[in-house]
């Protein structure tokens, strides 16, 4: 009796840490978003934050790419927000970015300096 107790708990726990991997979406339903970066003049930004919805973030590269991962999917009627600031460079954000199941979105940003 004890041992099937123990099975029956790990196999809720296991569930219920599946679960709670990402809160945001259900099972399979994600995507990415992924671009570049830049100035108004064209150089790459590195170390830019990019948040999507408020939860998800990344950091630029040194060519000013970047790549969020697991994102739920978005549609036209609840889009994604992502938002990038910079150090020097005034912030930006979309409100209408649409993430696909399985592919990534691409998003590019210029930014202008503050």
């Amino acid at each position: 009796m004890i041992r099937f107790s123990l099975i029956a708990a790990a196999v809720v726990a296991a569930v219920f840490l599946s679960a709670c991997s990402n809160p945001a979406g259900p099972a399979g339903q994600y995507g990415s978003i992924k671009g570049t970066i830049t100035s108004t003049s064209g150089q790459p930004i590195a170390g830019a934050r990019i948040t999507v919805d408020l939860t998800l973030t990344a950091t630029s590269n040194a060519d000013g790419t970047y790549q969020v991962n697991n994102v739920p999917q978005a549609t036209t009627t609840v889009p994604a927000i992502v938002e990038v600031t910079a150090n020097g460079f005034q912030p930006q954000r979309r409100t209408d970015v649409i993430v696909q199941v399985g592919q990534p979105t691409v998003v590019n940003f210029t930014l202008a300096p503050a």
